[in-house]
């Protein structure tokens, strides 16, 4: 009973780290747009500095949830009983927690500094 139930779990995460990805990509094009709409407003290379982080992240959002979605449909099979997808699961598992954890933190930070980039913008 408890692989079913850390099997379920496993699966409960990668299904949280799949939704939060795909509202980051949604989020991220929100910036997009504002900063192409912005353009003139904003010094060149700075513009280009901050299209250059924004594509960097939806990179990453797509590399991660490209690691992710398997997962969602291979642990299911492994509360089934199969160890051997069951062990492999656990360590994909180890490895994307871990990358999710540095992508939060790094996207929280660029999320403050471009919104306070944008609150600087409103206000000038």
């Amino acid at each position: 009973m408890k692989k079913d139930t850390t099997s379920h779990l496993r699966h409960f995460e990668s299904m949280l780290w799949q939704n939060e990805l795909e509202y980051n990509r949604r989020e991220l094009a929100i910036f997009e747009s504002y900063l192409l709409n912005k353009g003139a407003c904003i010094q060149p290379y700075k513009l280009t500095d901050l299209m250059s982080q924004l594509h960097q992240y939806l990179q990453s959002v797509d590399k991660l949830l490209d690691e992710i979605r398997p997962e969602t449909r291979v642990m299911p099979l492994a509360a089934n009983g199969d160890i051997s997808k069951g062990r492999k699961t656990e360590c994909a598992q180890w490895h994307i927690r871990e990358e999710m954890f540095y992508f939060e933190q790094s996207y929280r930070q660029f999320r403050h500094r471009f919104c306070s980039f944008a609150e600087g913008l409103e206000v000038a």
